[in-house]
């Protein structure tokens, strides 16, 4: 360390000061607790105990503990070396795992630092390293580090809608899954809220679905034909929508209750068809008129118990035997009136009404119209003869 020729006087004391710098070059590797000692003369004197030390205190403070990608980070900090001298070089910032590496300036001490998230970081626990560091000569003469973990957290960033199919029958199942997923394609597990919006963009259906699974609803029966929208939200504020195409069905079911044949509109659209009625062994075809969730009445007449079966073109339907009233075309006939449903009936009342008091009417001025048979005061006997009726007078006598 030091080395030099010295003369002293007997008696006499003298102060040497030796100044040096403890860099790689003199003390190369050591550290730890050291001392200083003298030899002069086959004297040996040793200093107090002091310590070499390259090591930086660091400090680090982030604001904020949770994270989606996107979002700033501020980290500042602080660096003192051993000997309570703040520190004046660098800081270096990284997060390996996602390739993030800056270095900043510590001056007196203190840095700061700020950088994103990236778009792709997926989500959990990451660790922040910090190495803080002086240079002397060129060479690294002290240095510290520091650690501290952030949490990346899952984020939504995409929604999407799967069909099994686009075009659909009224009364089949339409399957479907709601697809929801990260930063880095990593299924959600989230409730997404749907509506379905009929072809007249009016809310059908609203319900909570669980994202990534299998998921269905029944087309209803009377489904208005046309396209149909699936509206998907999450509750990160994803949105997204889907339309599949209901097809048009005209169907109908058919019973016979108290002697009337009912017709009820399964279908989706008007049912107006003209099917076949067979009673016994006649056959008459009929147009039906049905609105859709509507039904009506088909007045069957015939006599006796007879069998009635339906074919609409699409197949026979068989009703059974049914017991009917009257006949139509005489014995073992038929008749089939008007069909009515709950408006008609109000209309064939009054037609009824109608047609009785035309009856009554006409009587009544016929009878108005027609010659009065009555009997005259006469002291004479009144002659009848076969066929008219003939009234003399006495002096006829």
């Amino acid at each position: 360390l030091y080395r030099a020729p010295l003369n002293v006087k007997a008696n006499i004391q003298k102060t040497v000061e030796i100044f040096t710098l403890l860099d790689r070059k003199v003390i190369g590797t050591s550290s730890g607790e050291c001392s200083i000692k003298v030899n002069y003369n086959g004297e040996n004197a040793e200093s107090q105990k002091f310590e070499i030390s390259n090591q930086v205190d660091v400090k680090i403070r982030i604001e904020g503990i949770s994270f989606v990608p996107g979002d700033n980070v501020i980290v500042t900090g602080n660096a003192v070396k051993r000997n309570g001298e703040n520190l004046n070089g660098y800081a270096q910032i990284s997060l390996d795992s996602i390739g993030l590496n800056i270095t900043e300036s510590v001056v007196n001490g203190s840095f700061k630092t700020n950088f994103s998230i990236p778009g792709k970081t997926g989500p959990g626990d990451y660790e922040l390293n910090v190495k803080a560091y002086e240079r002397l000569n060129d060479e690294i003469a002290s240095e510290g580090a520091a650690k501290e973990n952030i949490r990346i957290k899952q984020s939504a960033s995409s929604l999407s809608i799967e069909f099994e199919k686009t075009i659909i029958n009224p009364g089949e199942e339409l399957k479907f899954r709601i697809n929801e997923y990260d930063q880095v394609n990593g299924s959600v597990e989230d409730d997404i809220g749907i509506k379905l919006y009929n072809p007249e963009n009016k809310i059908d259906i609203e319900r909570l679905v669980k994202a990534n699974v299998d998921n269905s609803f029944t087309v209803g029966e009377n489904y208005a034909p046309g396209n149909w929208k699936l509206e998907a939200k999450s509750n990160s504020g994803l949105i997204n929508e889907k339309t599949f195409f209901v097809e048009s069905v005209q169907k109908a079911d058919f019973s016979i209750v108290n002697g009337s044949l009912i017709v009820t509109n399964r279908g989706n659209v008007l049912y107006n068809k003209t099917i076949s009625v067979l009673i016994g062994n006649k056959t008459r075809l009929i147009d039906i008129n049905v609105k859709v969730g509507e039904s009506g009445k088909i007045r069957l007449n015939g006599e006796g118990n007879m069998s009635v079966s339906i074919n609409d073109g699409a197949g026979n339907i068989d009703l059974g035997v049914v017991e009917l009233n009257s006949g139509f075309f005489g014995a073992g006939g038929m008749a089939i009136s008007d069909i009515v449903d709950g408006k008609g009936n109000l209309l064939a009342w009054t037609i009824l009404i109608l047609i009785l008091a035309g009856v009554a009417v006409y009587y009544y001025t016929k009878v108005r119209k027609g010659n009065y048979y009555g009997r005259e005061k006469s002291s004479e006997p009144i002659k009848v003869r076969a066929g008219s009726i003939v009234a003399r007078d006495s002096a006829d006598n």
